[in-house]
């Protein structure tokens, strides 16, 4: 009997840890606030009985028909308004200012897909959060957004694949703890 060295196979290494070296940029920011005050579907649901609710109390209380036009058309042009200031003035200050005045997002970072969780260091920090201890997530096509509490997240900009960092692991690895749950 003939030994087939070609057929054995060799033993699989455990697959080292993938990291990636980067700085934060303001876009980064930017990218994270306008995702992070992105409406939810149950959010939009919630707005949606309101607004309906609010219709009807008009409809209800207020015989002229051009009152009622006047109020829905004032109440959807201010609604859409508020939108705008919001989504295009409010949100870019904000996000220059806080990373302006937020001194750790200047400095050289790094991040590490583990097995365990993402470590993330900088300066002389340095963290590992396990998978479960994430509450929340979410992603777009410029960043994903790292829940550790339902207003605080750590961002992850989605420019780091370029660099080597695999997001697609990250979000697959959120995806199959998150299912688990």
């Amino acid at each position: 009997m003939e030994n087939d060295i070609s057929a054995q196979k060799e033993p699989e290494a455990p697959e080292a840890p993938k990291s990636v070296t980067f700085r934060y940029q303001t876009q980064d920011f930017l990218s994270a606030y306008r995702l992070n005050a992105k409406l939810l579907r149950r959010h939009v649901i919630y707005l949606t009985f309101f607004l309906a609710a609010v219709v009807a109390v008009l409809f209800w209380f207020e015989p002229a028909w051009d009152a009622r036009a006047v109020a829905c058309g004032a109440g959807a042009a201010g609604g859409l308004a508020a939108f705008v200031l919001v989504r295009y003035i409010y949100l870019p200050l904000h996000a220059k200012r806080q990373f302006a005045n937020y001194p750790i997002a200047h400095r050289e970072q790094v991040l590490t897909l583990e097995a365990e969780g993402l470590r993330h260091r900088s300066g002389s920090n340095e963290s590992l959060t396990p998978w479960r201890d994430f509450v929340a997530w979410q992603a777009d096509e410029q960043v994903v957004l790292l829940y550790i509490a339902p207003r605080i997240f750590q961002v992850v900009p989605a420019r780091l694949a370029e660099l080597g960092f695999p997001i697609k692991e990250l979000k697959g690895a959120l995806a199959r703890d998150f299912a688990m749950r």
